[in-house]
């Protein structure tokens, strides 16, 4: 498997009623080199440290993992489930119409999961570019006479600028 990585997201949550609560929670999610996600954190955490943890206490603990394939629906889709001590660690991001789909996109999960690259403390995008003698950066024009990067700005990442966290 090629280049599967752990991705920290980050998402608002907001409850009325008894149990008020505001405010983010943050999970993870295993994808694939092709961007599709393999697989996602049951819990969320109230804080990304907390989410990195468990990031690495699930890769320890596979070989305790128990892994249940169930449907969703009676004569429906298909889905998969992982617990450690039975606490919900680990849980498919879709359903599937076959089973043998489902099965076959855990198998992708488990490997991955141990071989992902794990998330990195900072977005790529975070980093402050080097301020040059008169401002920012710019690397020099090629043979061509585009700047680098075919003429954006090293740190112009256009659409790249999502959150990648190794």
């Amino acid at each position: 498997m090629a280049q599967a990585r752990f991705l920290i997201d980050s998402r608002p949550v907001v409850r009325t009623g008894t149990d008020a609560v505001s405010g983010e929670r943050v999970g993870w999610r295993l994808v694939g080199a092709n961007n599709r996600e393999l697989g996602r954190g049951v819990p969320r955490f109230a804080e990304e440290q907390a989410c990195r943890e468990a990031v690495l206490r699930l890769r320890a603990d596979m070989a305790r993992a128990v892994v249940t394939v169930h449907r969703v629906q009676p004569g429906a889709m298909w889905a998969w489930r992982i617990a450690v001590d039975e606490v919900a660690a680990a849980a498919s991001g879709r359903a599937y119409r076959r089973q043998r789909e489902c099965q076959y996109n855990l198998a992708q999960f488990l490997a991955g999961v141990l071989l992902a690259e794990l998330p990195r403390r900072e977005p790529e995008f975070a980093q402050p570019p080097a301020e040059g003698p008169t401002g920012p950066a710019v690397a020099a024009p090629d043979a061509a006479g585009r700047g680098g990067a075919g003429g954006r700005p090293p740190g112009n990442r256009g659409a790249e600028a999502v959150a990648v966290l190794r």
